[in-house]
């Protein structure tokens, strides 16, 4: 059995990349596959964007000097898949990604939070008691 969804996908780039990267966040390999492999998962499904501001604003957060090598690698990286991606696609890469109709309603997410939030009241509990536990490892700091 499969399943043709990207984000599955993406998603599995982008947490092998946020573990890597959580083993040591200092280290320039360690940057730079995390880097990389996020920057794919970007690019396999784009509108993935918070993953990759939640963990550069845990980056900037835990260590300045490995903010800004992050910055580099992201922006190193990722000139040649954006210029790739242009003499591949031309315009059309640029109106798919910005121009293409969405329709957004603000008022669902509202309407189903009451029942969403009650089915992981369980969940949420069980993750503050572990955070109060672990709260000294970096992946708690980053959660919360």
């Amino acid at each position: 059995m499969a399943m043709n969804d990207p984000r599955w996908f993406a998603h599995a780039l982008m947490t092998t990349g946020m573990v890597i990267l959580w083993r040591n966040p200092r280290s320039i390999p360690h940057l730079a596959s995390a880097a990389t492999l996020i920057m794919l998962g970007g690019w396999v499904k784009h509108l993935l964007i918070l993953f990759p501001a939640a963990l550069t604003a845990w980056i900037l957060n835990n260590n300045r000097r490995a903010f800004w090598q992050w910055i580099g690698l992201v922006g190193t990286l990722g000139l040649p898949f954006f210029a790739a991606a242009i003499a591949g696609y031309s315009h059309n890469f640029l109106d798919g990604v910005f121009h293409a109709p969405r329709r957004l309603n603000l008022g669902r997410p509202l309407l189903i939070a009451p029942d969403v939030l009650a089915s992981f009241f369980p969940f949420l509990c069980f993750a503050l008691v572990l955070a109060r536990q672990y709260r000294s490892s970096e992946a708690t700091r980053f959660i919360f």
